[in-house]
Protein backbone atom coordinates (compact mmCIF):
# COMPACT_ATOMS: atom_id res chain seq x y z
CA UNK A 1 0.00 0.00 0.00
CA UNK A 2 2.87 2.36 0.60
CA UNK A 3 3.12 5.61 2.50
CA UNK A 4 0.11 7.17 0.75
CA UNK A 5 -2.42 5.13 2.71
CA UNK A 6 -0.50 5.49 5.96
CA UNK A 7 -0.39 9.26 5.65
CA UNK A 8 -3.99 10.00 4.64
CA UNK A 9 -4.77 11.25 8.18
CA UNK A 10 -1.78 13.60 7.96
CA UNK A 11 -2.99 14.88 4.60
CA UNK A 12 -6.47 15.40 5.98
CA UNK A 13 -5.07 17.40 8.89
CA UNK A 14 -2.99 19.49 6.50
CA UNK A 15 -5.99 20.22 4.33
CA UNK A 16 -8.09 21.14 7.36
CA UNK A 17 -5.39 23.53 8.56
CA UNK A 18 -5.29 25.08 5.10
CA UNK A 19 -1.52 25.53 5.09
CA UNK A 20 -0.36 22.59 2.94
CA UNK A 21 1.60 20.97 5.77
CA UNK A 22 -0.11 17.61 5.32
CA UNK A 23 0.79 17.43 1.64
CA UNK A 24 4.44 18.19 2.36
CA UNK A 25 4.52 15.51 5.08
CA UNK A 26 3.11 12.96 2.62
CA UNK A 27 5.65 13.92 -0.05
CA UNK A 28 8.48 13.82 2.49
CA UNK A 29 7.43 10.42 3.80
CA UNK A 30 7.11 9.07 0.27
CA UNK A 31 10.61 10.35 -0.51
CA UNK A 32 12.00 8.91 2.71
CA UNK A 33 10.44 5.48 2.19
CA UNK A 34 10.24 4.97 -1.58
CA UNK A 35 13.27 6.75 -3.02
CA UNK A 36 15.95 4.70 -1.21
CA UNK A 37 14.14 1.47 -2.07
CA UNK A 38 13.60 2.36 -5.72
CA UNK A 39 17.15 3.66 -6.08
CA UNK A 40 18.63 0.48 -4.60
CA UNK A 41 16.27 -2.24 -5.85
CA UNK A 42 13.91 -0.67 -8.40
CA UNK A 43 11.03 -1.57 -6.09
CA UNK A 44 8.90 0.36 -3.64
CA UNK A 45 7.26 -1.62 -0.85
CA UNK A 46 4.05 -1.84 -2.91
CA UNK A 47 5.91 -3.01 -6.02
CA UNK A 48 7.75 -5.61 -3.95
CA UNK A 49 4.47 -6.98 -2.59
CA UNK A 50 2.97 -7.14 -6.08
CA UNK A 51 6.11 -8.64 -7.63
CA UNK A 52 6.85 -5.60 -9.78
CA UNK A 53 9.94 -3.48 -10.30
CA UNK A 54 11.12 -0.48 -12.29
CA UNK A 55 13.49 -0.86 -15.20
CA UNK A 56 14.88 1.40 -17.88
CA UNK A 57 12.49 1.47 -20.83
CA UNK A 58 15.42 0.97 -23.21
CA UNK A 59 16.52 -2.22 -21.47
CA UNK A 60 19.36 -0.46 -19.66
CA UNK A 61 19.72 -0.59 -15.87
CA UNK A 62 17.66 1.89 -13.90
CA UNK A 63 19.51 5.15 -13.23
CA UNK A 64 19.24 7.45 -10.22
CA UNK A 65 18.23 10.29 -12.56
CA UNK A 66 15.34 8.25 -13.96
CA UNK A 67 14.10 7.34 -10.47
CA UNK A 68 14.29 10.98 -9.31
CA UNK A 69 12.53 12.27 -12.47
CA UNK A 70 9.80 9.67 -12.07
CA UNK A 71 9.30 10.62 -8.42
CA UNK A 72 9.21 14.33 -9.23
CA UNK A 73 6.65 13.95 -12.00
CA UNK A 74 4.49 11.57 -9.94
CA UNK A 75 4.36 13.90 -6.97
CA UNK A 76 4.28 17.22 -8.88
CA UNK A 77 0.46 17.57 -8.66
CA UNK A 78 0.55 17.33 -4.87
CA UNK A 79 3.56 19.68 -4.65
CA UNK A 80 1.82 22.33 -6.74
CA UNK A 81 -1.38 21.85 -4.77
CA UNK A 82 0.50 22.33 -1.49
CA UNK A 83 2.04 25.55 -2.78
CA UNK A 84 -1.30 26.92 -4.03
CA UNK A 85 -3.30 25.55 -1.06
CA UNK A 86 -5.84 23.99 -3.40
CA UNK A 87 -8.43 21.30 -2.67
CA UNK A 88 -7.38 17.61 -2.73
CA UNK A 89 -9.49 16.83 -5.81
CA UNK A 90 -7.07 18.88 -7.95
CA UNK A 91 -4.06 16.51 -7.64
CA UNK A 92 -6.42 13.51 -7.79
CA UNK A 93 -7.75 14.76 -11.14
CA UNK A 94 -4.20 15.43 -12.34
CA UNK A 95 -3.10 11.90 -11.39
CA UNK A 96 -6.08 10.43 -13.24
CA UNK A 97 -5.17 12.46 -16.34
CA UNK A 98 -1.53 11.39 -16.03
CA UNK A 99 -2.61 7.74 -16.08
CA UNK A 100 -4.52 8.07 -19.38
CA UNK A 101 -1.50 7.38 -21.63
CA UNK A 102 -1.11 3.97 -19.96
CA UNK A 103 -4.36 2.89 -21.61
CA UNK A 104 -3.05 3.50 -25.15
CA UNK A 105 0.73 3.17 -24.74
CA UNK A 106 2.01 -0.15 -26.08
CA UNK A 107 3.90 -0.86 -22.84
CA UNK A 108 1.26 0.65 -20.58
CA UNK A 109 3.46 3.52 -19.40
CA UNK A 110 1.91 6.55 -17.73
CA UNK A 111 3.24 10.12 -17.97
CA UNK A 112 5.80 9.68 -15.18
CA UNK A 113 7.26 6.58 -16.87
CA UNK A 114 7.30 8.22 -20.32
CA UNK A 115 9.12 11.32 -19.03
CA UNK A 116 11.57 9.33 -16.88
CA UNK A 117 12.28 6.63 -19.47
CA UNK A 118 11.15 3.83 -17.13
CA UNK A 119 8.83 0.85 -17.35
CA UNK A 120 7.21 -1.34 -14.70
CA UNK A 121 8.04 -5.03 -15.17
CA UNK A 122 7.65 -8.23 -13.25
CA UNK A 123 10.38 -8.83 -10.68
CA UNK A 124 12.61 -11.84 -11.36
CA UNK A 125 11.63 -13.63 -8.14
CA UNK A 126 7.93 -12.85 -8.37
CA UNK A 127 5.34 -15.58 -8.25
CA UNK A 128 2.66 -13.09 -9.26
CA UNK A 129 4.03 -11.99 -12.64
CA UNK A 130 6.62 -13.68 -14.83
CA UNK A 131 10.01 -12.00 -14.81
CA UNK A 132 10.70 -9.16 -17.24
CA UNK A 133 7.09 -8.96 -18.45
CA UNK A 134 6.08 -5.33 -18.96
CA UNK A 135 2.79 -4.61 -17.22
CA UNK A 136 0.08 -2.45 -18.82
CA UNK A 137 -2.28 -0.24 -16.91
CA UNK A 138 -0.43 0.43 -13.68
CA UNK A 139 -2.11 3.48 -12.20
CA UNK A 140 -0.21 6.66 -11.49
CA UNK A 141 -1.69 7.15 -8.02
CA UNK A 142 1.24 7.20 -5.59
CA UNK A 143 1.25 4.15 -3.40
CA UNK A 144 -1.65 2.61 -5.30
CA UNK A 145 0.14 1.54 -8.48
CA UNK A 146 0.86 -2.00 -7.39
CA UNK A 147 -2.78 -2.53 -6.46
CA UNK A 148 -4.13 -1.03 -9.68
CA UNK A 149 -2.88 -3.46 -12.30
CA UNK A 150 -5.41 -4.03 -15.03
CA UNK A 151 -3.83 -7.34 -15.93
CA UNK A 152 -2.82 -6.53 -19.48
CA UNK A 153 0.69 -7.39 -20.61
CA UNK A 154 2.56 -6.54 -23.76
CA UNK A 155 2.46 -9.52 -26.16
Amino acid sequence: MGPWVLTLPITALGLVSGNGTGEWLVIGLAALVNLPLELRTGQSAGKWLAGLRLAGADGQPLTAGAVLRRFGVRWAPLMVNALLLGPLWVPMAAWAAMALPSVVDREGRAVHDLLAGTIVTGAPSSALIRAETPVRGVAVMPGWGAASILGRRRP
